[in-house]
């Protein structure tokens, strides 16, 4: 599971399709600016974590990190 800030004009569906390039995504949703991304392989999660965090997503800055639960 990992969470990131989310660019406003960016939904469910675009924030699963960009992280599906890491791993098979099994849930996103997003509330109030911050996107719960479950991945089926919690390595898959680390993975996004070093591909994206402090990357670009729809031209904006985001920041990803791994939660505990």
């Amino acid at each position: 599971m990992m969470r990131q800030r989310v660019p406003k004009n960016l939904e469910d569906r675009d924030i699963k399709k960009a992280f599906e390039d890491i791993g098979r995504v099994t849930k996103c949703e997003v509330e109030h600016g911050v996107a719960i991304i479950t991945f089926a392989n919690s390595s898959h999660a680390k993975k996004a974590v070093q591909t994206f965090d402090r990357g670009e997503l729809n031209g904006q800055t985001i920041y990803v990190s791994v939660h505990e639960p």
